[in-house]
């Protein structure tokens, strides 16, 4: 079973496997035969090159040049290498310099599964640094010597409220239809038949889908982390009859992606297929009054199909193959109002691809449920338990179960399944052999003076009780925790 201590154990030994590399090899990436940092024809070119004239090549060239990983360097790499690079219908290149296509997130990560309490609402600004999962980031990037990328973020705004600001980017901005909606809708928000998280494997509560040619949706980084990311991810979802999307640069123009050779991105494809990325440097977005980039995705197809971004990650570095970069990735499902019998098999399996899975539900199924009722049973509750440990135990994902399922006052009698739903979090840590912690127990009276005196809904932690709830879950991970992180 991985756990967030091994998973810094094989990113130090990968670190030292690859210390004897050249700097332009790690820099770059598999394809990047050359190694100037860009996957384009020049490096089929260099490669035929050499594979003609009979000139010998370097390790590095040899690592880099094995496109098609079949530990060979032949002309089948060239071949497969210029397909992709000519090809527009968004081919899954196994490559790093040139990663549009299938994603390798789930690898060196930890996911959050949360809700509101997650997220911080009622904490003090700024967020996330106030949250639990703020403090935990810390953590790890402290004991990864600074290396941790903010990876997948739901396209979804986390809060309900465009008051406030939303983990690392700000409530986006939605182009309109023309009868004054939102012309990009959440997955459970106002879909058309057929969309519904009813008629399908949908992505409820995470995705944002168009099905409106040329409306754009804009996320705009916040000011804290402006010079912290080099680079940003957009994750989005392949699906029938789906469509192409493109970047803009805020001037009738498109953003290309790292390596200046795509622009449009297809989605559509007879299956559905939802770990796919685009990468981008944030260097080319347009920037707002306050310097910020702006991240404009635009639907650039056909009036009437639907393209669906599921997230947007920041990146400092770029992905490397076999974690040449000895990065752990930081991946948030997390919003407001979310419950664990409403998330789609889709969901649950990215976020147990991860090496550590940080698992904060129960609150809303529990609370608002209200058994019996259509929306809410025990048995169905008890099968996605069951599917959920199924998964972790099937991918070797260690599971951290935060119970923040601590008693509503203003719940009614008799509603709440309180009792039931903390059994079943009980189980999914021990037939995952994970890390149980539940805060109100750890904490007693102490966390839930926190909650009750500062916001007064006896639900949602204030910052000190974000902070106590993390040193808790740091601990339990055996990593450090520094008292004075604010």
């Amino acid at each position: 079973m991985k756990r967030i201590s091994a998973i810094l154990a094989v990113i130090s030994v990968a670190a030292m496997l690859f210390a004897a590399m050249p700097t332009t090899a790690l820099a770059a990436g598999k394809g990047d035969y050359n190694g100037d940092g860009r996957l384009n024809t020049l490096d089929a070119r260099a490669m035929l090159k050499d594979l003609l004239s009979g000139e010998a090549v370097t390790n590095q060239q040899i690592w880099w040049g094995d496109y098609d990983i079949d530990d060979a360097i032949t002309t089948g790499d060239v071949r497969t290498m210029l397909t992709d690079l000519l090809d527009t219908a968004g081919s899954s290149a196994i490559n790093y310099a040139k990663p549009t296509g299938e994603d390798y997130w789930g690898e060196n990560s930890i996911a959050i599964l949360g809700d509101s309490i997650s997220f911080g609402a009622k904490a003090d600004d700024p967020l996330p640094e106030n949250t639990y999962a703020g403090y935990l980031k810390k953590a790890v990037s402290a004991a990864n010597g600074g290396k941790l990328n903010y990876g997948f973020t739901s396209a979804y705004p986390t809060s309900w409220s465009s008051n406030r600001a939303d983990e690392i980017h700000m409530w986006p901005d939605r182009s309109k239809t023309a009868d004054g909606g939102n012309a990009w809708l959440c997955d459970q928000d106002d879909m058309p038949e057929g969309f519904k998280a009813e008629n399908g494997n949908r992505l409820t509560s995470v995705g944002m889908t168009s099905w409106t040619k040329w409306s754009t949706i804009t996320y705009t980084l916040r000011k804290p982390y402006v010079d912290q990311y080099n680079y940003f991810c957009v994750y989005y979802h392949m699906q029938p009859n789906g469509d192409g999307f493109v970047i803009a640069d805020g001037n009738q123009g498109e953003v290309a992606d790292i390596n200046g050779s795509k622009s449009y991105i297809p989605t559509a494809s007879d299956t559905e297929i939802t770990m796919r990325t685009a990468f981008y440097r944030l260097s080319d977005c347009p920037k707002n009054a306050d310097g910020q980039p702006q991240i404009i995705i635009c639907h650039d197809g056909n009036e009437g199909k639907p393209v669906t971004i599921t997230g947007i990650g920041y990146y400092k570095e770029l992905p490397k193959a076999n974690n040449a970069d000895g990065y752990v990735t930081f991946n948030s499902f997390t919003r407001g109002g979310m419950r664990f019998c409403y998330l789609s098999d889709t969901v649950l399996r990215q976020a147990a691809s991860a090496d550590t899975l940080i698992f904060s539900l129960g609150y809303n199924d529990a609370h608002y449920g209200n058994m019996p009722d259509e929306s809410f049973s025990k048995e169905y509750f008890a099968q996605r338990i069951d599917f959920m440990i199924d998964l972790c135990n099937a991918n070797g994902t260690q599971v951290v179960v935060n119970n923040t399922t601590w008693p509503d006052v203003q719940t009614e009698p008799g509603k709440s399944n309180i009792a039931f739903v903390h059994s079943e979090l009980r189980r999914l840590a021990r037939e995952t052999k994970g890390i149980y912690v539940e805060q109100i127990k750890v904490h007693g009276d102490a966390l839930w003076e926190q909650i009750w005196a500062p916001n007064g809904d006896n639900v949602h932690p204030g910052s000190n009780g974000q902070k106590m709830m993390a040193q808790a879950l740091v601990e339990a991970l055996g990593l450090t925790w520094t008292e004075d992180w604010t």
